[in-house]
């Protein structure tokens, strides 16, 4: 499943990473909410090895990660970006939001 990868340049790199089947959606949960925007969220369409490898280089120059879907969330450990004790869920939905 593809995922996509869209990165916004601030005064430090977001990279906001999503399952494509979830663009658009929003979850809530008591008082939690995954609102998951398309203009936050869409960009490039990846395979998870391209996914990875694009985190891993990322991390290296001290971005920031929003994760949101399970496989992006999978991708994501794969990289070393989060470990499971760190990913979150809304209705089912694993997220993680990563600073490094």
């Amino acid at each position: 499943m593809a995922i996509s990868v869209k990165k916004h340049e601030t005064y430090r790199l977001i990279i906001a990473v999503c399952d494509c089947d979830l663009i658009g959606k929003k979850f809530e949960q008591g008082n939690k909410q995954l609102d998951l925007k398309k203009d936050f969220y869409e960009g490039d369409k990846k395979e998870e090895a391209d996914v990875i490898e694009l985190l891993r280089n990322a991390q290296r120059n001290d971005a920031t990660f929003n994760i949101v879907g399970k496989n992006s969330v999978n991708a994501a450990i794969k990289a070393g970006i989060v470990s499971k004790k760190g990913i979150m869920k809304i209705q089912g939905i694993p997220y993680a939001l990563c600073l490094l």
